[in-house]
């Protein structure tokens, strides 16, 4: 999505670099949290085989989450393939909301921050430069993804798989360790 490949390569090693400042979290119960959680952003990914597998995902883990209200982060060559329930509640990343350097513009991230967020779910398998420095910019207490060295300092709850494992049974995976913690809290 970058316009210029070099300068997308500095914003890559940029985002890498901000990473060695990030603060350790603190301790979170995930259980509570989730039990708890209202507004969730889910980051749709950049592939489109991957795309079509998240919104499988999705239809599962609304059944998981009911009670979650979750708003979509999706670039726009994929919004036409949202259903319409999903369409009226989706962000759509343009051309124009990534700098020279492959990141998000503040406008981006200014509309972004305006939603409080209890948790925020990347669904790429793969590293993804825009949804990483984006996670880093918004203000949620559980930031989830399939994990990637290069991304793993922003998140904290990381779903870890062989990188071979396809990435529909590393979406099976990302909804078992949710629930899991759920269920553990309500026994």
């Amino acid at each position: 999505m970058s316009r210029n490949k070099p300068l997308a390569t500095f914003g890559k090693s940029y985002v890498t670099w901000l990473s060695r400042f990030k603060a350790h979290d603190e301790v979170i119960d995930i259980a509570g949290h989730l039990s708890r959680a209202r507004r969730a952003l889910l980051i749709l990914p950049r592939t489109e085989s991957e795309f079509d597998l998240a919104l499988d995902l999705h239809k599962r883990f609304l059944k998981q989450f009911p009670n979650l209200s979750s708003l979509y982060l999706v670039h726009e060559e994929f919004k036409s393939k949202l259903p319409a329930t999903m369409r009226e509640k989706a962000i759509t990343i343009t051309q124009d909301d990534i700098t020279t350097f492959g990141i998000p513009k503040r406008t981006l991230i200014n509309r972004l921050s305006k939603d409080k967020f209890d948790l925020i779910i990347d669904l790429n398998s793969t590293y993804d430069q825009v949804s990483t420095f984006l996670v880093s910019k918004l203000d949620a207490v559980l930031r989830i993804c399939l994990s990637h060295p290069n991304r793993d300092k922003f998140y904290n709850f990381l779903i870890r798989t062989s990188d071979q494992t396809p990435v529909n049974k590393r979406y099976d995976h990302l909804l078992r360790y949710l629930r899991t913690p759920v269920g553990a809290g309500a026994a």
